[in-house]
Order: C-alpha cells, then sequence, then structure tokens
C-alpha cells in the first residue's frame, strides 16, 4: 500500500526522537530552497495600506507603493539576483528606472477585484495631493508585476485584488516640478462615492512604515 507524503510526515513525527530530529529530516527530504534577500525596511518605508470599512463591512482595501528613486534602485538590485545579471546590466537597467522618474511619479497600487480603477464610469477616483496641491494622474493601466515587485508586496498580494500602475506627470501644466525640493507631504487620495482615504509619505525625513 502506498503512503501519501502527509502520511510519511506524520509517521516520521512519531517515529524520529526530538523536534530537532524532525526538522532536520524535513529540511534535508523536502528541499525549502532559499530566499532571495532584499531591504524591507526600505520597502516598508515606502508601502501604504489603507482599509475603509462602514460599520463592520469592508468597504475597500488599498494597498500603494511609491516608485522611489530608492525603491526602483533597490528593484533594481534584486533584478541582478534573480536573472543572474551582471553589475554592468544593473547600472544600465538603474538608469533606464530612474530615468522614468525624471518624468513621472508612478505608483503601484492594489484593489479589491470588485472595486476596478481603470473602468468607467469609474467609482473610485485617485488624485495626487503635494503640500494641498492636487493632480490628475496621467494613465491608470492595470498591470503584472515582475517577480521582484510580487516579492516587495509579500502577503499583501493576493488573489482578492488585481494590480494597477498610476502614474502622474511629474510637471504641472506650467512646466514646473509638482514634487521638489521644499515639498514636505506627498498623499495618493482614493475619493469613492461615499468614502475616501489618503496614503501617505511625508517627505521631509526618511519615509517610515506607518500603521
Amino acid at each position: 500500500m502506498k503512503l501519501s507524503i502527509r502520511s510519511l510526515v506524520l509517521m516520521s513525527i512519531v517515529i524520529l526522537p526530538g523536534c530537532g530530529g524532525v526538522t532536520d529530516w524535513v529540511e534535508d527530504t523536502f528541499s525549502q530552497g532559499k530566499e532571495y534577500s532584499y531591504n524591507k525596511s526600505l520597502i516598508k518605508g515606502y508601502l501604504r495600506s489603507s482599509r475603509i470599512y462602514d460599520q463592520f463591512t469592508t468597504v475597500a482595501i488599498f494597498d500603494a507603493l511609491w516608485l522611489s528613486d530608492e525603491i526602483r534602485t533597490e528593484y533594481a538590485d534584486v533584478y541582478v539576483k534573480v536573472h543572474g545579471r551582471t553589475q554592468d546590466v544593473r547600472n544600465t537597467f538603474l538608469r533606464r528606472q530612474l530615468k522614468a522618474n525624471s518624468t513621472e511619479v508612478a505608483f503601484y497600487v492594489l484593489s479589491l477585484n470588485e472595486i476596478p480603477l481603470n473602468v468607467k464610469p469609474m467609482q473610485w477616483l485617485l488624485h495626487l495631493d503635494i503640500d494641498g496641491n492636487k493632480y490628475l494622474p496621467s494613465s491608470v493601466k492595470a498591470a503584472e508585476l515582475t517577480p521582484e515587485y510580487v516579492l516587495f508586496f509579500g502577503a499583501l498580494l493576493t488573489n482578492h485584488k488585481r494590480v494597477y500602475e498610476v502614474r502622474f506627470d511629474r510637471k504641472d501644466a506650467d512646466g514646473k516640478e509638482i514634487l521638489n525640493d521644499d515639498a514636505q507631504k506627498l498623499s495618493l487620495v482614493f475619493s469613492g462615492p461615499q468614502h475616501y482615504c489618503a496614503l501617505e509619505w511625508m517627505l521631509t525625513s526618511e519615509p517610515r512604515n506607518e500603521e
């Protein structure tokens, strides 16, 4: 009679003496692989989440990662690990990433499947608020995350959410930088039929995770 893997594991727990023996046997028998290393504290510093409730009912859940220069740099560093590329490739790749930030302010946003952000008529609208100045997005598009950004979002990325890339022009209608050195607070605002929320990043100091 053939035994299932689960049965074998249960039998081993009974047979092998001590927890250490079980742990070693499982790791030796079922390779756990290795995880890619990345700067988790840096990612948390640029990642924001918000849940909106009506009484006890969840109205919306939004998660946003600001694709700042620091995040794009971390992305490039993890990219070379995942793809087995050289440092020269990393540097070229990073230059392209940072060039994108010279023309736009971009975010990856997660939203519940039942709350699409790019379907008209839109129930939820987005805008960017920088020190009280408000800007509309240049584009809101459904996106597929690369393995590196899947790693960055971690457990926040589930089958119940869709991914969107939200972009804002770096310059306003007068050609002025919207995100200049004097800016103090950046907010990504979600406005719905009855509710709204803002995901905020303070710019006067090193970004930190706000729970």
